[in-house]
């Protein structure tokens, strides 16, 4: 397969007169095509008899290349990051379907005169497409090539396209990077978010089946934990503050060392219920200091003490007692 081809194989001038050298039928994949004095030109295919061979009225004479030829060409072309460009390499079939236009425009160079249709259709294709996509982007040109309308001039089949990043190298190295993080970010993850065995497990697979780096970093933590709540206990206890929010962090704290969800309620129950019934009886049975009654009033209005004295009973008066007579 070549870049390019020129399809003009000879292009003469025929004399007007012709007897000792008529013109022939040109070979197999040739066309011939006679520019006549006035009128259209004539074209004859392989295996055709030339009109008027010795003595037409015949100007020039062109060989025309119209067999299938391979092409190929390779342009630069921005991504949808204009700062990044792809290599694109097209390969495709050409044959000349119309000679008599191949003469007249003069066509030296197939590929050269095909180029800005194709390129354009690689240009705005690939510029749909990251730099990180290129099979996207090949896909995508070969599909748009091969559904596009052919040229009257020339028929194009069989279209081949490879994309590739210009400078690729970092890309490339950056992207096995990521695929390499992406990976293992994805088997962490069942890891984080399960169970303590789950991390136990992956320790012990890592460590060659040792689980004392989990089992150290565990030991570490509870006593980290344990010394600041000891911190705390002993700074509560060394302060005069009763407040509810003393109280509730003492308790707290003191839940952590000692569980008191193993204590029986029903014991706890009795104590309580025991000791507010004793607490209810001393009051009742309790003495009244004296003092604490208003001293009882005089009958005899001549200031004579009475016969009676309060008792230090609360609300009951006993007599006094009679003296011994001597």
């Amino acid at each position: 397969m070549s870049q390019t081809y020129n399809p003009v194989l000879a292009c003469e001038e025929v004399r007007r007169m012709r007897l000792g050298a008529p013109l022939r039928s040109p070979e197999l994949g040739v066309a011939m095509v006679l520019e006549r004095a006035t009128g259209t030109p004539l074209v004859v295919n392989h295996g055709e008899r030339v009109p008027d061979a010795r003595t037409g009225n015949y100007r020039r004479m062109h060989l025309i290349d119209v067999a299938t030829r391979g092409l190929s060409f390779t342009v630069l072309v921005a991504s949808s990051d204009p700062a990044f460009t792809f290599r694109v390499t097209v390969e495709f079939a050409c044959q000349v379907t119309d000679p008599v236009a191949i003469a007249l425009n003069k066509v030296t160079d197939m590929t050269a005169s095909l180029l800005p249709s194709l390129t354009s259709i690689a240009r705005e294709t690939a510029a749909r497409f990251d730099v990180l996509e290129p099979a996207a982007a090949s896909n995508a040109i070969s599909a748009r090539l091969n559904s596009a309308r052919d040229s009257p001039t020339v028929r194009l089949s069989s279209y081949s396209v490879s994309v590739s990043m210009v400078d690729n190298e970092e890309f490339v190295t950056e992207q096995r990077k990521i695929r390499v993080r992406k990976l293992s970010f994805d088997a962490m993850r069942p890891i984080a978010g399960g169970t303590r065995e789950d991390m136990l497990a992956h320790i012990m697979s890592i460590e060659d089946g040792d689980p004392m780096a989990l089992l150290d970093r565990e030991r570490a933590d509870r006593a980290a934990e344990v010394k600041a709540q000891i911190d705390i206990l002993r700074t509560l206890s060394g302060t005069d503050m009763e407040n509810f929010s003393a109280s509730e962090v003492r308790e707290q704290v003191l839940g952590q060392f000692f569980d008191r969800s193993k204590a029986v309620p029903g014991k706890r129950r009795k104590l309580r219920d025991s000791l507010e019934n004793r607490a209810k009886a001393e009051i009742e049975e309790a003495k009244v200091v004296e003092g604490n009654v208003p001293p009882a009033k005089n009958t005899a209005e001549d200031g004579a003490p009475s016969s009676k004295r309060a008792s230090r009973l609360r609300g009951s008066m006993r007599p006094a007692e009679p003296e011994n007579e001597s």
